[in-house]
Protein backbone atom coordinates (compact mmCIF):
# COMPACT_ATOMS: atom_id res chain seq x y z
CA UNK A 1 0.00 0.00 0.00
CA UNK A 2 3.06 2.13 0.05
CA UNK A 3 5.00 4.33 3.07
CA UNK A 4 2.18 6.94 2.39
CA UNK A 5 -0.73 4.36 3.99
CA UNK A 6 1.53 3.37 6.24
CA UNK A 7 2.57 6.87 7.86
CA UNK A 8 -1.34 7.38 8.01
CA UNK A 9 -1.84 4.31 9.53
CA UNK A 10 0.71 4.80 12.47
CA UNK A 11 -0.88 8.68 13.11
CA UNK A 12 -3.84 6.67 13.28
CA UNK A 13 -2.98 4.31 15.64
CA UNK A 14 -1.53 7.40 17.84
CA UNK A 15 -4.61 9.35 18.08
CA UNK A 16 -6.44 6.04 19.33
CA UNK A 17 -3.66 5.47 22.21
CA UNK A 18 -4.13 9.18 22.79
CA UNK A 19 -7.71 9.24 22.83
CA UNK A 20 -7.77 5.91 25.16
CA UNK A 21 -6.02 7.40 27.98
CA UNK A 22 -6.33 10.19 30.67
CA UNK A 23 -5.48 13.24 30.00
CA UNK A 24 -2.55 13.05 32.51
CA UNK A 25 -1.09 9.97 30.68
CA UNK A 26 1.74 10.26 28.07
CA UNK A 27 1.40 8.36 24.59
CA UNK A 28 4.86 8.34 22.86
CA UNK A 29 6.26 6.28 19.53
CA UNK A 30 9.59 5.10 20.23
CA UNK A 31 10.38 4.04 16.62
CA UNK A 32 8.50 1.74 14.24
CA UNK A 33 5.94 0.64 14.99
CA UNK A 34 6.31 0.51 18.81
CA UNK A 35 4.59 2.78 21.61
CA UNK A 36 5.15 3.51 24.81
CA UNK A 37 2.45 4.52 27.19
CA UNK A 38 3.08 6.13 30.72
CA UNK A 39 0.37 6.20 33.34
CA UNK A 40 1.43 8.03 36.33
CA UNK A 41 0.15 7.37 39.88
CA UNK A 42 -2.11 4.47 39.21
CA UNK A 43 -3.56 3.07 41.87
CA UNK A 44 -1.32 2.59 45.03
CA UNK A 45 -0.56 -0.67 46.09
CA UNK A 46 1.27 -3.15 43.67
CA UNK A 47 -2.38 -5.26 43.83
CA UNK A 48 -4.64 -2.35 42.40
CA UNK A 49 -2.04 -1.15 40.22
CA UNK A 50 -1.68 -4.15 38.38
CA UNK A 51 -5.30 -4.73 37.51
CA UNK A 52 -5.68 -1.03 37.08
CA UNK A 53 -2.42 -1.08 34.23
CA UNK A 54 -4.63 -4.64 33.07
CA UNK A 55 -7.76 -3.14 32.51
CA UNK A 56 -6.22 -0.21 30.62
CA UNK A 57 -4.01 -2.55 28.34
CA UNK A 58 -7.04 -4.71 27.72
CA UNK A 59 -8.85 -0.98 26.87
CA UNK A 60 -5.73 -0.39 24.31
CA UNK A 61 -6.14 -4.19 22.85
CA UNK A 62 -9.84 -3.79 21.64
CA UNK A 63 -9.71 -0.40 20.48
CA UNK A 64 -6.42 -1.11 17.90
CA UNK A 65 -8.33 -4.57 17.04
CA UNK A 66 -11.10 -2.02 15.53
CA UNK A 67 -10.02 -1.48 11.93
CA UNK A 68 -8.90 1.44 10.14
CA UNK A 69 -10.36 3.08 7.16
CA UNK A 70 -7.55 4.95 5.61
CA UNK A 71 -7.44 6.20 1.94
CA UNK A 72 -9.91 3.56 0.86
CA UNK A 73 -8.55 0.69 2.56
CA UNK A 74 -10.02 -0.99 5.60
CA UNK A 75 -7.14 -1.91 7.42
CA UNK A 76 -6.55 -4.53 10.34
CA UNK A 77 -3.81 -4.65 12.82
CA UNK A 78 -2.88 -6.62 16.62
CA UNK A 79 -0.74 -5.32 18.91
CA UNK A 80 1.20 -6.61 21.82
CA UNK A 81 1.59 -5.39 25.18
CA UNK A 82 4.61 -5.34 27.25
CA UNK A 83 3.88 -4.07 31.26
CA UNK A 84 6.10 -2.99 33.73
CA UNK A 85 5.24 -1.52 37.09
CA UNK A 86 7.60 1.13 38.87
CA UNK A 87 9.67 0.47 41.04
CA UNK A 88 8.92 -2.89 41.36
CA UNK A 89 9.92 -3.87 38.10
CA UNK A 90 12.91 -1.03 37.77
CA UNK A 91 14.14 2.34 39.40
CA UNK A 92 15.77 3.72 36.08
CA UNK A 93 14.18 4.70 32.48
CA UNK A 94 16.44 1.69 30.99
CA UNK A 95 15.85 -0.44 33.25
CA UNK A 96 12.20 0.44 32.68
CA UNK A 97 12.13 0.09 29.00
CA UNK A 98 14.12 -3.15 28.57
CA UNK A 99 11.96 -4.96 30.95
CA UNK A 100 9.12 -3.52 29.32
CA UNK A 101 10.40 -4.65 25.80
CA UNK A 102 11.20 -8.71 27.35
CA UNK A 103 7.50 -8.74 28.72
CA UNK A 104 6.23 -7.15 24.86
CA UNK A 105 8.53 -10.09 23.50
CA UNK A 106 6.60 -12.41 25.88
CA UNK A 107 3.49 -11.42 24.63
CA UNK A 108 3.82 -11.58 21.26
CA UNK A 109 5.10 -14.93 21.71
CA UNK A 110 2.09 -15.83 22.63
CA UNK A 111 0.12 -14.80 19.43
CA UNK A 112 -1.67 -11.72 18.44
CA UNK A 113 -3.25 -8.85 20.92
CA UNK A 114 -1.56 -10.33 24.16
CA UNK A 115 -0.56 -8.48 27.16
CA UNK A 116 2.04 -9.84 29.63
CA UNK A 117 3.28 -8.16 32.57
CA UNK A 118 7.13 -8.20 32.91
CA UNK A 119 8.32 -10.81 35.47
CA UNK A 120 11.88 -11.24 36.99
CA UNK A 121 12.15 -14.81 35.75
CA UNK A 122 11.43 -13.70 32.05
CA UNK A 123 14.51 -11.40 31.65
CA UNK A 124 16.38 -14.62 33.29
CA UNK A 125 14.97 -16.89 30.44
CA UNK A 126 15.79 -13.82 27.80
CA UNK A 127 19.09 -14.32 28.73
CA UNK A 128 19.65 -18.22 28.81
CA UNK A 129 18.16 -17.94 25.32
CA UNK A 130 20.57 -15.37 23.95
CA UNK A 131 23.52 -17.07 25.92
CA UNK A 132 21.77 -20.37 23.91
CA UNK A 133 21.65 -18.30 20.56
CA UNK A 134 25.32 -17.73 20.94
CA UNK A 135 26.59 -21.12 21.72
CA UNK A 136 24.80 -22.32 18.94
CA UNK A 137 26.38 -20.34 16.28
CA UNK A 138 29.50 -20.71 17.51
CA UNK A 139 28.57 -25.00 17.54
CA UNK A 140 27.79 -24.30 13.68
CA UNK A 141 31.02 -22.07 12.74
CA UNK A 142 33.41 -24.55 14.68
CA UNK A 143 31.45 -28.01 14.06
CA UNK A 144 31.21 -28.62 17.66
CA UNK A 145 28.37 -31.31 16.46
CA UNK A 146 28.50 -35.15 16.87
CA UNK A 147 26.29 -37.77 15.74
CA UNK A 148 25.29 -40.99 17.58
CA UNK A 149 22.65 -44.20 16.17
CA UNK A 150 21.11 -45.85 17.61
CA UNK A 151 20.75 -49.67 16.08
CA UNK A 152 16.84 -51.03 15.03
CA UNK A 153 16.49 -54.60 15.56
CA UNK A 154 13.83 -57.22 13.84
CA UNK A 155 12.33 -59.69 16.16
CA UNK A 156 15.38 -62.20 15.61
CA UNK A 157 17.56 -59.36 17.68
CA UNK A 158 19.53 -58.32 14.46
CA UNK A 159 20.33 -55.05 13.40
CA UNK A 160 17.88 -54.29 10.68
CA UNK A 161 18.67 -50.38 10.36
CA UNK A 162 19.59 -47.28 12.24
CA UNK A 163 18.22 -44.13 13.54
CA UNK A 164 20.80 -41.29 13.28
CA UNK A 165 20.66 -38.63 16.11
CA UNK A 166 22.52 -35.45 16.25
CA UNK A 167 23.93 -34.16 19.55
CA UNK A 168 25.69 -30.95 21.19
CA UNK A 169 28.11 -30.68 24.10
CA UNK A 170 28.82 -27.21 24.70
CA UNK A 171 32.17 -26.53 26.89
CA UNK A 172 29.65 -24.05 28.95
CA UNK A 173 26.87 -25.28 28.92
CA UNK A 174 27.29 -28.63 28.76
CA UNK A 175 24.75 -31.36 27.17
CA UNK A 176 22.00 -29.42 25.62
CA UNK A 177 19.18 -31.42 24.65
CA UNK A 178 17.49 -31.39 20.86
CA UNK A 179 14.12 -30.27 21.74
CA UNK A 180 16.08 -27.08 23.15
CA UNK A 181 18.69 -26.51 20.50
CA UNK A 182 16.39 -27.75 16.85
CA UNK A 183 13.66 -25.24 17.22
CA UNK A 184 16.18 -22.38 17.93
CA UNK A 185 18.14 -23.30 15.02
CA UNK A 186 14.80 -23.23 12.81
CA UNK A 187 13.70 -19.73 14.51
CA UNK A 188 17.63 -18.43 13.37
CA UNK A 189 17.19 -20.08 10.25
CA UNK A 190 20.30 -22.02 11.10
CA UNK A 191 18.74 -25.45 10.11
CA UNK A 192 19.63 -25.83 6.63
CA UNK A 193 23.30 -25.74 7.03
CA UNK A 194 22.79 -28.25 10.22
CA UNK A 195 20.92 -30.91 8.18
CA UNK A 196 23.54 -30.29 5.12
CA UNK A 197 25.85 -31.40 7.35
CA UNK A 198 23.95 -34.19 8.80
CA UNK A 199 23.12 -35.65 5.59
CA UNK A 200 26.82 -34.98 4.57
CA UNK A 201 28.23 -37.17 7.14
CA UNK A 202 26.09 -39.73 7.04
CA UNK A 203 26.74 -39.97 3.64
CA UNK A 204 30.40 -40.79 4.57
CA UNK A 205 29.48 -43.18 7.23
CA UNK A 206 27.63 -45.42 4.71
CA UNK A 207 30.52 -45.12 2.29
CA UNK A 208 32.46 -46.48 4.61
CA UNK A 209 29.84 -49.05 6.00
CA UNK A 210 29.66 -50.11 2.24
CA UNK A 211 32.98 -50.25 2.03
CA UNK A 212 33.79 -53.04 4.92
CA UNK A 213 31.11 -55.21 3.58
CA UNK A 214 28.87 -54.61 6.57
CA UNK A 215 25.38 -53.27 5.08
CA UNK A 216 23.13 -56.15 3.97
CA UNK A 217 20.95 -55.01 0.51
CA UNK A 218 17.85 -53.59 2.38
CA UNK A 219 20.10 -51.77 5.12
CA UNK A 220 18.78 -48.04 5.77
CA UNK A 221 20.18 -45.18 7.92
CA UNK A 222 17.61 -43.08 9.28
CA UNK A 223 17.99 -39.10 9.47
CA UNK A 224 15.30 -36.91 11.25
CA UNK A 225 14.29 -34.09 9.30
CA UNK A 226 13.39 -30.89 10.60
CA UNK A 227 9.52 -28.94 9.11
CA UNK A 228 11.52 -26.14 7.47
CA UNK A 229 13.78 -27.81 6.04
CA UNK A 230 11.43 -30.79 4.46
CA UNK A 231 9.73 -27.74 3.32
CA UNK A 232 13.03 -25.58 1.51
CA UNK A 233 12.16 -24.80 -1.78
CA UNK A 234 15.79 -26.71 -2.63
CA UNK A 235 15.35 -29.45 -0.39
CA UNK A 236 14.94 -32.07 -2.86
CA UNK A 237 17.83 -30.53 -5.20
CA UNK A 238 19.82 -30.30 -2.27
CA UNK A 239 19.60 -33.86 -1.26
CA UNK A 240 19.94 -35.34 -4.96
CA UNK A 241 23.38 -33.05 -4.72
CA UNK A 242 24.42 -34.72 -1.58
CA UNK A 243 24.14 -38.31 -3.04
CA UNK A 244 25.46 -37.70 -6.00
CA UNK A 245 28.37 -35.86 -4.73
CA UNK A 246 29.16 -38.57 -1.93
CA UNK A 247 28.33 -41.46 -5.10
CA UNK A 248 25.78 -42.92 -2.05
CA UNK A 249 22.39 -44.64 -3.25
CA UNK A 250 19.57 -42.85 -1.94
CA UNK A 251 18.38 -46.71 -1.58
CA UNK A 252 20.10 -46.21 2.25
CA UNK A 253 18.04 -43.18 3.57
CA UNK A 254 15.12 -43.20 5.09
CA UNK A 255 13.41 -39.73 5.76
CA UNK A 256 11.56 -39.92 9.39
CA UNK A 257 8.73 -37.33 9.46
CA UNK A 258 6.67 -36.07 11.80
CA UNK A 259 2.82 -36.72 11.87
CA UNK A 260 2.35 -32.52 11.35
CA UNK A 261 4.59 -32.10 9.14
CA UNK A 262 2.68 -34.54 6.65
CA UNK A 263 -0.50 -33.22 7.12
CA UNK A 264 0.35 -29.29 6.87
CA UNK A 265 0.27 -29.00 2.89
CA UNK A 266 -0.51 -32.44 1.38
CA UNK A 267 0.05 -31.07 -1.94
CA UNK A 268 3.44 -30.64 -1.76
CA UNK A 269 4.73 -32.99 0.53
CA UNK A 270 2.97 -35.69 -1.73
CA UNK A 271 5.18 -34.09 -4.28
CA UNK A 272 8.52 -34.06 -2.37
CA UNK A 273 7.95 -37.37 -1.17
CA UNK A 274 7.55 -38.99 -4.78
CA UNK A 275 10.57 -37.07 -5.69
CA UNK A 276 12.69 -37.91 -2.86
CA UNK A 277 11.40 -41.72 -3.58
CA UNK A 278 12.33 -41.29 -7.03
CA UNK A 279 15.82 -40.91 -5.82
CA UNK A 280 15.79 -44.38 -3.58
CA UNK A 281 14.71 -42.85 -0.58
CA UNK A 282 12.15 -44.30 2.14
CA UNK A 283 9.76 -42.27 4.34
CA UNK A 284 8.96 -43.10 7.99
CA UNK A 285 6.36 -41.29 9.95
CA UNK A 286 7.93 -40.51 13.96
CA UNK A 287 6.09 -40.42 17.10
CA UNK A 288 3.04 -41.73 15.38
CA UNK A 289 0.30 -41.32 17.45
CA UNK A 290 0.88 -37.99 18.91
CA UNK A 291 0.14 -35.97 16.02
CA UNK A 292 -2.74 -34.94 13.05
CA UNK A 293 -2.61 -37.90 11.07
CA UNK A 294 -5.87 -39.60 9.97
CA UNK A 295 -6.55 -42.47 8.16
CA UNK A 296 -7.31 -40.53 4.73
CA UNK A 297 -3.36 -38.84 4.83
CA UNK A 298 -2.29 -41.97 5.58
CA UNK A 299 -3.75 -43.61 2.83
CA UNK A 300 -2.70 -40.76 0.28
CA UNK A 301 1.13 -40.25 0.95
CA UNK A 302 3.48 -42.63 -0.51
CA UNK A 303 4.95 -44.00 3.07
CA UNK A 304 6.92 -47.24 4.24
CA UNK A 305 6.57 -47.08 7.81
CA UNK A 306 5.52 -45.79 10.81
CA UNK A 307 6.92 -45.36 14.62
CA UNK A 308 4.86 -45.90 17.66
CA UNK A 309 5.82 -43.17 19.86
CA UNK A 310 7.46 -44.50 22.83
CA UNK A 311 4.55 -42.74 24.84
CA UNK A 312 1.85 -45.82 24.01
CA UNK A 313 5.26 -48.39 24.56
CA UNK A 314 6.81 -47.47 27.77
CA UNK A 315 4.28 -48.46 30.09
CA UNK A 316 2.56 -51.08 28.02
CA UNK A 317 2.61 -54.01 30.47
CA UNK A 318 1.05 -51.96 32.99
CA UNK A 319 -1.57 -49.97 30.89
CA UNK A 320 -4.38 -51.75 28.88
CA UNK A 321 -5.26 -48.33 27.34
CA UNK A 322 -2.13 -48.60 25.23
CA UNK A 323 -1.72 -51.82 24.33
CA UNK A 324 -5.38 -51.62 22.70
CA UNK A 325 -3.77 -48.32 20.62
CA UNK A 326 -0.68 -50.20 19.74
CA UNK A 327 -2.06 -52.88 18.42
CA UNK A 328 -4.34 -50.51 16.35
CA UNK A 329 -1.55 -48.65 14.99
CA UNK A 330 0.08 -51.84 13.84
CA UNK A 331 -3.34 -53.20 12.19
CA UNK A 332 -3.83 -50.67 10.41
CA UNK A 333 -0.21 -50.07 9.13
CA UNK A 334 0.22 -53.35 8.05
CA UNK A 335 -3.31 -53.27 5.89
CA UNK A 336 -1.61 -50.27 4.30
CA UNK A 337 1.59 -52.00 3.50
CA UNK A 338 3.52 -50.12 6.49
CA UNK A 339 6.27 -51.31 8.58
CA UNK A 340 6.62 -50.95 12.20
CA UNK A 341 8.75 -49.94 14.35
CA UNK A 342 8.13 -49.57 18.22
CA UNK A 343 10.42 -47.08 20.02
CA UNK A 344 11.72 -46.62 23.91
CA UNK A 345 11.51 -50.44 24.31
CA UNK A 346 13.12 -50.45 27.27
CA UNK A 347 12.25 -53.88 28.85
CA UNK A 348 11.93 -57.67 28.04
CA UNK A 349 7.93 -57.66 28.54
CA UNK A 350 7.60 -54.85 26.88
CA UNK A 351 9.67 -56.56 23.53
CA UNK A 352 7.78 -59.98 24.18
CA UNK A 353 4.43 -57.96 23.98
CA UNK A 354 5.00 -55.98 20.67
CA UNK A 355 6.67 -59.11 19.03
CA UNK A 356 3.68 -61.03 20.07
CA UNK A 357 1.75 -58.44 18.35
CA UNK A 358 3.13 -58.68 15.12
CA UNK A 359 5.37 -55.54 15.14
CA UNK A 360 8.39 -55.91 12.82
CA UNK A 361 10.73 -53.60 14.58
CA UNK A 362 12.10 -52.66 17.91
CA UNK A 363 14.26 -49.15 19.07
CA UNK A 364 14.96 -48.44 22.65
CA UNK A 365 17.53 -48.91 25.49
CA UNK A 366 16.78 -52.59 26.30
CA UNK A 367 18.34 -53.21 23.15
CA UNK A 368 20.90 -50.41 22.59
CA UNK A 369 21.78 -47.08 23.63
CA UNK A 370 22.79 -44.73 21.07
CA UNK A 371 26.57 -45.18 20.04
CA UNK A 372 28.96 -43.39 18.67
CA UNK A 373 29.40 -44.35 14.95
CA UNK A 374 32.85 -46.27 15.98
CA UNK A 375 30.62 -48.73 18.37
CA UNK A 376 27.72 -48.70 16.04
CA UNK A 377 30.23 -49.95 13.22
CA UNK A 378 31.82 -52.52 15.95
CA UNK A 379 28.34 -53.78 16.57
CA UNK A 380 27.87 -54.48 13.20
CA UNK A 381 31.04 -56.41 12.46
CA UNK A 382 30.56 -58.33 15.92
CA UNK A 383 27.11 -59.74 14.09
CA UNK A 384 29.51 -61.54 12.21
CA UNK A 385 27.28 -61.45 9.27
CA UNK A 386 25.74 -57.76 7.46
CA UNK A 387 23.12 -56.34 8.58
Amino acid sequence: LGHAVGDRLLQEVSKRLAVSVRTEDSVARLGGDEFMVLLPTVESGEGPAVEAAHAVGKKLLQVLSEPFHIEGNELHVSASIGVVLFPQDGCTIDDLQRQADTAMYRAKAAGKNTLRFYQQQMQVELDERLRLEMALRTALAEQRFRLVVQPIYDAGRRIRSGELLLRWTDPELGEVAPDQFIPLAEELGLIHDIDRWVMQQACLLLTRWQDRGLLAEDFRLAVNLSAREFGHPEFVGSVEHTLRHCAVDGSRFELELTEWMLVDDLDNTTYRIQALRGLGLAFAIDDFGTGYSSLAYLRKLPLDQVKIDRSFVRELPQRSEDLHIVEAIISMAHSLGFKVVAEGVEDAETLEILRLRGCDRFQGYHLCRPVDPERFEALLVEAGEPA
